[in-house]
C-alpha cells in the first residue's frame, strides 16, 4: 500500500510542479486520493461492504482517479478559476464519496 501511495505522489508531482510555476498550486494536489483511501481502509476494517481480497482493486481505482484529477485540476481548473484550493477540496470530497460508493455497491469479486 505504501508503494502505491508513493507512486501516486510521484505521478502527481509533475502536475504540481507545473502548477507551482504558474502560481496556482496547492499542496493538496499531491495527495488527493489519500483521505479517500484512509476512509476506504476504515470502512473495510469495520466490515462495511463486500469483504474479499479481490476488492483491494478499489484502492487502485481511487489512486488512479486521484492522479487523473490532479492533472484535470492543472489543465482545466487552473486555467478557468482563480481560486484553486476550494476546487481541490471539492475533488478530495468527491474521491471520499467515491470510496464510500465503491464499498457500498462493488460486488463480491471472486479471488
Amino acid at each position: 500500500m505504501l508503494v502505491i501511495v508513493a507512486l501516486t505522489i510521484v505521478l502527481s508531482f509533475p502536475a504540481w510542479q507545473l502548477a507551482r510555476r504558474r502560481g496556482n498550486d496547492t499542496p493538496l494536489m499531491l495527495g488527493l486520493a489519500l483521505p479517500a483511501v484512509m476512509i476506504w481502509i476504515m470502512l473495510t476494517i469495520n466490515g462495511y461492504g463486500a469483504q474479499s481480497l479481490s476488492n483491494v482493486v478499489e484502492v487502485f481505482y481511487l489512486f488512479a482517479a486521484g492522479v487523473g484529477l490532479a492533472y484535470a485540476h492543472l489543465f482545466l481548473v487552473g486555467r478557468t478559476w482563480a481560486r484553486v484550493r476550494p476546487t481541490a477540496l471539492w475533488m478530495m470530497l468527491g474521491l471520499i464519496a467515491a470510496a464510500v460508493l465503491l464499498r457500498t455497491f462493488m460486488p463480491l469479486l471472486p479471488e
